[in-house]
């Protein structure tokens, strides 16, 4: 799963920018909660 939220986070960031993705955006993309996300990334 952490491989899954890091290969998203990095495209969403690359091709959208940092300052514009943010944790809802990266949950959404992958279909998991903010809990999930966070679960894996205290």
């Amino acid at each position: 799963m952490q491989e899954r939220i890091l290969d998203t986070a990095d495209r969403l960031f690359y091709g959208q920018g940092i300052r514009a993705v943010g944790v809802d955006t990266i949950a959404a993309e992958i279909g998991i909660s903010k809990r999930t996300l966070y679960n894996n990334f205290p």
